[in-house]
C-alpha cells in the first residue's frame, strides 16, 4: 500500500522524510481539467538535497502536504533543540527544508493523491477569493521561514529571503484587498522587505491612482499581445 511503499523506501535509501507525485484536478465551471506535471519529477525515484530543494530564485520543490510520510525523529530532533517551533511556527513547506537540512528528501514516481483546485473549499480558492485568508496565511508563511532561518543558522538564507519576498509581493500588488489590510501587512513585514517591494509599495501599490494605472496597463498589454498572437496564427 502507499504508507508501506514510502516507509520501505525511506529504509533503503536512509532518508527521513518522502513525498510523492500528485495529480490536481481543476474545477473550471461544468469542466474538470486534469494536471499532473506540477507535482511529478519523473518515472524514477530521486533524492533531493538541501542545494537542490530550493532554487537560488527562491522557488522551492513542489511537494503536496497529502503526500508526506516521514520519521518521528525528525521532529523529535526538531523539539529537542527548538522546543515547540514544529507545531508553533513552520509550515508544510518549512517542514521539507528541515527535512533536506537535515538528511535529505526522497520523491516517489507514483500518483497516489489527488489535489483539488479551485473548488470552493480548496486552498487555491481561498487564496483567490479571501483576501483575509491570504493575508493572514502570507504573514504566518514569512514567519515561518525566519523561524526556520534561524533555527538553520541561515543555511538557506539568500533563497529564503527571496521566496519570503515573492510571497510580500503578491499580497501588495493584490488591487482586491483593501488598502488598509495591506498597509497593515507591509508593516508588520516591512523589516523583511527588499529594497524593489519598498519601492514598488510606495510609490505605486500603496497610491490607489498609480496602482490602478499599472494594473490597468498590464491588462491592456496582455490584451494586445494576446490580440497580435491570434494574428500571426491567422497569417
Amino acid at each position: 500500500n502507499k504508507l508501506q511503499l514510502q516507509v520501505d523506501l525511506l529504509e533503503k535509501h536512509k532518508v527521513d522524510f518522502s513525498f510523492h507525485a500528485a495529480e490536481i484536478v481543476k474545477y473550471d465551471k461544468e469542466d474538470l481539467q486534469s494536471d499532473k506535471s506540477t507535482y511529478f519529477y519523473g518515472k524514477d525515484v530521486k533524492i533531493f538535497s538541501n542545494k537542490e530543494i530550493i532554487d537560488d530564485n527562491g522557488q522551492m520543490i513542489k511537494s503536496p502536504l497529502a503526500s508526506f510520510v516521514f520519521k518521528k525523529e525528525l521532529i523529535d530532533r526538531l523539539n529537542s533543540n527548538h522546543p515547540m517551533a514544529y507545531p508553533n511556527h513552520l509550515s508544510h513547506t518549512s517542514l521539507v527544508l528541515w527535512a533536506a537540512y537535515c538528511s535529505k528528501v526522497l520523491y516517489v514516481p507514483r500518483y497516489m493523491s489527488i489535489y483539488r483546485k479551485a473548488h470552493t473549499e480548496s486552498w487555491t480558492y481561498r487564496m483567490q477569493s479571501d483576501y483575509t485568508f491570504k493575508k493572514e496565511y502570507s504573514l504566518k508563511t514569512i514567519n515561518s521561514y525566519n523561524v526556520f532561518n534561524k533555527i538553520t543558522q541561515f543555511e538557506f538564507g539568500s533563497p529564503i529571503e527571496k521566496n519570503i519576498n515573492n510571497k510580500i509581493f503578491s499580497v501588495i500588488k493584490s488591487i482586491n484587498i483593501p488598502i488598509e489590510d495591506r498597509i497593515d501587512f507591509f508593516k508588520q513585514i516591512n523589516e523583511y522587505s527588499n529594497t524593489k517591494n519598498k519601492v514598488l509599495w510606495f510609490f505605486i501599490f500603496k497610491r490607489k491612482n498609480a496602482h490602478q494605472f499599472v494594473v490597468w496597463s498590464f491588462k491592456k498589454y496582455k490584451s494586445i499581445l494576446k490580440k497580435i498572437r491570434s494574428f500571426k496564427v491567422l497569417v
